[in-house]
């Protein structure tokens, strides 16, 4: 029923141990019920365009569906919470932005082999295939709550990360571990902010902060690319709260970026934006 695959094994193995009343023949019975209820092709929308699907291994969607359907209802909203972190998380993040305050669905989650635990870092992580399936299982009420939540959170780490810095410089090696390994989630919630900033005050307020924050870091660091990339968002933000001077500050910045890498197209988007 697990068709030899090791991640779909795994999951089979994990829920029997955590469920020691479940018999061996009850979960085959419904692993078979559970393939006989999937489409043919065994494909899963993960696309709003109807016409892009991704194929989920057949073997690993039975046992998903029975492990996530049995699970309290507390540790299915952490772990579709989860789902929408960039990359790895910690702990802390999982308590401040999921709401798992004492760690115990996350706990669980690792128990079951639905999220990864690298202890030598400290951070935990989605398999590929695992990710996909939860991410399909996200509700739109949670989307809004817990990209919002990321988004100030990650820039409470970035802005950590840039006082430690700045407070000794011989804590560059600390900020660089801090930068890298939260850097994804801090994009996303740059990203996140740059595109909500016009809905309110707060998140309008936020996404400057965010950028600036982003650029000192990785000018202090070296990080160019990231440096065009968040004074570009900056460049963005101020333009459409109408701080154009800035905007043009920004971009003109940006702009010098560009013509260094030979980017002709980028350079074009930027004289169209400083046009305005």
């Amino acid at each position: 029923m697990c068709g030899y695959s090791p991640l779909a094994i795994s999951l089979a193995g994990s829920f029997l141990k955590a469920n020691p009343y479940l018999s061996v023949d009850t979960l085959i019975r419904d692993l078979r019920e559970e393939r006989q209820l999937m489409k043919p092709e065994g494909d899963i929308e993960l696309e709003k365009d109807k016409d892009k699907k991704e194929v989920i291994d057949r073997n690993v969607e039975p046992i998903f569906n029975i492990v996530f359907r049995d699970m309290r209802k507390e540790a299915a909203t952490v772990f579709r919470k989860l789902a929408l972190f960039s990359s790895s998380f910690d702990e802390k993040a999982v308590a401040n932005i999921c709401g798992d305050r004492d760690g115990e669905h996350l706990g669980r989650l690792v128990f079951l082999g639905l999220v990864e635990h690298d202890s030598i870092n400290k951070r935990y992580y989605f398999h590929q295939l695992i990710h996909k399936l939860i991410k399909a299982e996200v509700r739109p009420p949670e989307k809004i709550l817990t990209h919002r939540n990321l988004a100030f959170y990650y820039f409470d780490t970035l802005k950590d990360a840039n006082d430690l810095y700045e407070s000794d410089e011989d804590a560059l090696e600390s900020a660089l571990n801090l930068f890298d390994l939260d850097w994804f989630n801090i994009q996303a919630g740059q990203k996140w902010s740059a595109l909500k900033n016009t809905e309110d005050a707060k998140i309008a307020k936020l996404c400057g902060d965010f950028c600036k924050e982003a650029q000192s870091l990785s000018n202090k660091l070296g990080h160019v690319g990231d440096e065009k990339h968040s004074l570009d968002l900056l460049g963005q933000c101020c333009l459409r709260t109408g701080n154009f001077e800035r905007a043009i500050e920004c971009f003109a910045k940006v702009l010098e970026f560009v013509r260094l890498e030979g980017k002709a197209s980028k350079e074009m988007e930027i004289l169209n934006l400083l046009a305005q």
